[in-house]
């Protein structure tokens, strides 16, 4: 006919002879190439089975042996337990500094609030069923040396003595309940004898540094976080970003903890930055950051001349002790709150460890001094490290879009000078816009793995499509690998012409993205259309053909690998058992 006829060659494809000609589709890979007027014809094949699979990202599962009671390291519950302990180190992290700090006594008829306590049991329980939980997860076989298999340590004996010999101690000396302990202790000892003991309260929070100890296992980090980041596909450059603004936080949170730490233990001094710090909360009223010591009697009285007192008040029917200090005008000035003291001294820290330094706030004391010294040289040295280290992930993080973008200034520089035009220019950007976002070639770093780890590589992403075709379909593993990597990427715009008929040829072509037209007989309007999964142009490769006998034309963005004769030899000469296969 005049208009044409054309076979939309999907993947499952049914036999059909047109009445144009005596053109007869195939999908068996095994059916004998037709003719078309004595013209030999090459059968395209569809399979089926690539274009409708998805390449997971998963990682190939590990099964340990049937052992009874023992967890699997990298099981999804395992997973999802490590990184709930995470979530409580980071916990510990903040609130330990934070509580040995600027913790304050109230007096509440010996009940603790009710989240606080809900808080600090949940979060011993989980870490002593951590602990059991460590006796009973199978570990990695460090003698293992075959990156092909991994080995786990099941046996529960062997599992125990390594823990023990180490670890444990630490998990447990972390996990001590150091806070229900110390409230258990002082719930019945609510009053203004408190201060008499005041110095011996410090050294019972300072007593809160061993769960500190359970920081220790966040030397296991890198692993915990490379399981979490494989199992959700993180990006490892966000990865990377997240753990350096973690390092600032935790720095900075951790000296602004310290710096107030140093105010609470300088009983030979009157006065202190803290207490020369005042502070304006909205709605509220003016606060001194923080009262110096109060003087007291043999009895532990607070005496008349002090300048420091202590006495209750009773909002919200919960009596709490607050602390009021003498001013220069001779009114009494309340003490601020935790909060109110951790945000001046994070603000403090801050100004201080980015040399940015405003001044309103000084030390006053030599003790104060020297920590401020020390605050500003790692402020000198580990800030500017950080920040040339976020720049450097940064930039790291697209590395292939940031040379991606440094090309296209390039181009455009050349389009400017050459003065291309309007539309070449836009077709120009056009093609190198959709060949950056839909590359599939394989990075040039893979080619240094070991044998086993490039080929399993390989295969994970092409084997479905290369076995597609026949005579590779039965090749050993390492010789499919071999031809994944002389694969050559191609990008076709809609339109473009791939090759036409009776020109010269020497590549066999495989479409992994688009579709293509097939003219098989123009003058009859004979035409096929080709879609992903399809390869074509195998006659010229295997050298039964010198020139092509159709014409391929580009109908949607197509992405393709070419395999040309030269490198199909160079692989048969290399794996001479696979030559049976092309015979």
């Amino acid at each position: 006919g005049s208009e044409g006829t054309r076979l939309n060659h999907m993947s499952h494809p049914t036999n059909k002879v047109f009445p144009e000609g005596d053109l007869e589709i195939s999908p068996s890979p095994s059916s004998p190439p037709t003719r078309i007027d004595d013209k030999r014809v090459s059968f395209v094949h569809v399979d089926s089975t690539w274009t409708n699979s998805k390449k997971s990202d998963e990682r190939q599962q590990i099964w340990l042996p049937d052992v009874k009671f023992i967890l699997h390291p990298y099981s999804q519950p395992r997973l999802i337990w490590d990184m709930w302990i995470i979530l409580l180190l980071l916990y510990t992290l903040f609130t330990v500094p934070f509580s040995i700090a600027f913790s304050r006594m109230t007096c509440n008829g010996g009940q603790q609030q009710d989240a606080s306590f809900v808080i600090n049991w949940l979060v011993n329980v989980s870490f002593w069923v951590d602990i059991l939980l460590n006796f009973r997860t199978a570990t990695v076989d460090p003698k293992t040396d075959d990156l092909g298999s991994i080995k786990f340590v099941t046996d529960w004996k062997v599992i125990s003595f390594n823990y023990l010999k180490f670890w444990f101690w630490l998990d447990v000396m972390g996990s001590l309940p150091v806070t229900l302990i110390e409230n258990a202790i002082s719930a019945d000892q609510c009053g203004l004898t408190m201060i008499r003991t005041l110095r011996l309260n410090r050294l019972a929070r300072l007593a809160r540094l061993v769960k500190l100890l359970r920081l220790a296992r966040l030397t296991h980090w890198n692993k915990m976080i490379a399981r979490v980041r494989d199992a959700f596909a993180i990006n490892p450059g966000h990865l990377r970003l997240v753990k350096l603004l973690l390092f600032v936080i935790v720095l900075s949170h951790c000296m602004a903890c310290f710096l107030f730490l140093i105010v609470d233990f300088e009983q030979d001094f009157s006065i202190n930055w803290a207490s020369e710090f005042q502070i304006y909360v909205p709605g509220d009223q003016m606060y001194v950051l923080s009262c110096p010591p109060p003087i007291t009697d043999a009895d532990g009285n607070v005496t008349p001349d002090s300048k420091t007192r202590m006495r209750y008040i009773q909002p919200n029917q919960t009596a709490t002790m607050i602390t009021e200090c003498l001013q220069h005008d001779g009114s009494w000035m309340q003490e601020a709150s935790s909060s109110v003291q951790y945000l001046a001294s994070m603000y403090f820290t801050l100004t201080t460890l980015t040399t940015v330094g405003y001044g309103d706030v000084t030390m006053r004391t030599t003790p104060e001094i020297m920590y401020c010294i020390l605050m500003m040289g790692i402020g000198a040295s580990t800030f500017a490290v950080i920040v040339g280290s976020i720049e450097s992930v940064l930039g790291k993080m697209d590395f292939k879009g940031r040379t991606f973008r440094e090309q296209m200034e390039l181009l455009d520089d050349f389009m400017h000078q050459e003065n291309l035009p309007l539309d070449l220019r836009i077709r120009t950007r056009s093609f190198f816009e959709y060949d950056f976002n839909h590359s599939r070639d394989i990075p040039k770093s893979v080619e240094d793995l070991s044998s086993a780890l490039r080929s399993e590589v390989a295969l994970l992403l092409y084997n479905d499509l290369i076995t597609s075709v026949p005579f590779f379909r039965n090749c050993g593993q390492e010789f499919l690998t071999e031809i994944i990597f002389f694969l050559k990427a191609r990008t076709l715009c809609p339109g473009d012409i791939l090759y036409e008929e009776g020109e010269y040829g020497e590549s066999m072509f495989f479409l992994i993205k688009g579709s293509v037209e097939v003219t098989v007989d123009q003058e009859k309007g004979i035409y096929v259309e080709l879609h992903e999964g399809s390869y074509f142009g195998e006659n010229c490769v295997l050298g039964l053909e010198d020139h092509r006998n159709m014409t391929i034309t580009a109908t949607t963005w197509c992405n393709l690998f070419a395999l040309d004769q030269s490198s199909l030899e160079k692989c048969l000469v290399k794996f001479p058992e696979a030559q049976e296969q092309f015979w």
